[in-house]
């Protein structure tokens, strides 16, 4: 049996104790959203991270039949201090809007991984 935190169905859960100082995963958001829409609010996913260790983070996007899709985020301009914002903006590694459906994700950081999935609505 492995030990570290509890996971559930591929996520941390968010209420599940860290140590001090390591990085967290608190939210993800929208976790559908349509890239094509012109609200801000619903035309990404964002990953609200702790990193109070500066860490570096490694987001990975995969399609269904886990091809990778993206290899990057971009870090949002509202970051400060420890904590961070990155996002998905829906689109590949070309730069072109990825098609409809479920979409999972890898975030990594200080060797701790995170895994879970969103879903692109055109």
């Amino acid at each position: 049996m492995r030990s570290g935190p509890a996971v559930l169905l591929g996520l941390s859960l968010l209420g599940a104790a860290a140590p001090a100082g390591a990085f967290t995963l608190t939210s993800v958001g929208p976790r559908i959203f349509a890239p094509m829409d012109a609200d801000d609010r619903v035309n990404k996913a964002r990953f609200n991270l702790q990193n109070p260790e500066g860490e570096e983070i490694s987001l990975r996007v995969y399609d269904r039949f886990g091809s990778l899709v993206r290899s990057n985020a971009v870090r949002d301009a509202a970051s400060a201090g420890t904590s961070l914002i990155l996002y998905w903006d829906g689109r590949d590694d070309k730069g072109s809007v990825v098609k409809g459906g479920v979409y999972l994700y890898k975030l990594d950081a200080a060797g701790k991984r995170v895994t879970g999935a969103v879903v692109v609505v055109r």
